[in-house]
């Protein structure tokens, strides 16, 4: 039994702003993850650089802690 052409083309317009309506909120969830993916690995790359800088500065300090000071008014042994 063939369906009435009005509904016929009430469905196919319904196909078509479903689809339609599918494709914008894979757009949105494909850019905000986009996104989302670029802010973490923006983070996490100034998180190592920042825990990179400390662990340099860290070890310096911890060379410095160990070098004898040299007292400038007294000739050297």
């Amino acid at each position: 039994m063939p369906l009435d052409p009005n509904l016929l083309d009430g469905l196919l317009g319904d196909l078509v702003v479903n689809s339609n309506q599918s494709s914008a909120l894979t757009r949105m969830a494909d850019r905000n993850a986009t996104q989302g993916l670029a802010v973490i690995q923006n983070v996490l790359i100034q998180q190592h650089g920042g825990t990179a800088d400390d662990a340099a500065t860290m070890a310096a300090l911890r060379t410095a802690i160990h070098i004898p000071q040299v007292d400038s008014n007294r000739p050297p042994e």
